[in-house]
């Protein structure tokens, strides 16, 4: 398998990952964010009354966040997902456009989650004589939910 194969083969799989499921990939990390506004989170009626009085005093803050993952993931989703690329002489990918995408993969991309913004070089394609060419490559994927 050449390396073009594989790291084709790599986005395929992520593409299919992609149209599993559109809730899955709501779920996505992100960072800690803040109830509220942190500088709203100390009053002037925090301030220590004894501090008033010209006394300096120090004082300390802590607190913990519990993480719970979930216990299962949820089932694979109905989708469809066909895009069109350009592998360029030089192996970077030129003109992706989603061709169509039903199901799930129609939430994910609503959801700012574009296949195609997936910056990926890959070896070019070569001629007969080896030269450097670019190709036209559609990837399809399709994900069907059926009862056995």
């Amino acid at each position: 398998m050449t390396m073009l194969s594989k790291r084709l083969a790599l986005r395929l799989a992520a593409l299919a990952l992609l149209s599993l499921s559109a809730s899955g990939w709501a779920k996505q990390p992100i960072g800690p964010t803040p109830l509220g506004e942190p500088g709203n989170w100390v009053t002037p009626d925090d301030y220590p009354h004894t501090a008033l009085k010209g006394r300096a005093i120090t004082g300390r803050y802590f607190n913990s966040v519990n993480w719970v993952l979930p216990k299962t993931l949820l089932p694979p989703q109905a989708a469809a997902l066909v895009l069109t690329m350009v592998v360029a002489t030089d192996g970077s990918i030129a003109e992706c456009r989603i061709i169509r995408a039903e199901g799930a993969a129609a939430a994910v991309i609503a959801q700012g989650k574009d296949p195609c913004e997936q910056k990926d070089d890959y070896e070019p394609y070569q001629d007969a004589s080896g030269n450097p060419i670019a190709r036209r490559v559609t990837v399809m994927t399709e994900v069907k939910v059926e009862e056995p």
